[in-house]
């Protein structure tokens, strides 16, 4: 569920059709299609669904697994 939740959040602002496109490896630091602004308001949208502080740790999620992981660990 927090994948695939991650994963459509991610492709509405990058503009993918297909969320599954989105994977593990996705780097929102290496993928120049997000920008720093979008970066932080997926994080701001995750934290309010998720129930849990994403934009205080923003530095740690490099990859969608690291944000995936984040959250499944501290929700």
């Amino acid at each position: 569920m927090v994948l695939a939740y991650v994963q459509k959040t991610i492709a509405e602002i990058i503009g993918v059709e297909k969320p599954k496109e989105i994977g593990l490896e996705f780097s929102f630091v290496e993928d120049k299609r997000m920008n720093e602004d979008e970066f932080f308001s997926m994080l701001e949208d995750l934290e309010e669904e998720m129930q849990i502080d994403l934009v205080d740790y923003a530095w740690k999620f490099e990859t969608v697994k690291q944000l995936v992981d984040y959250i499944n660990r501290h929700k």
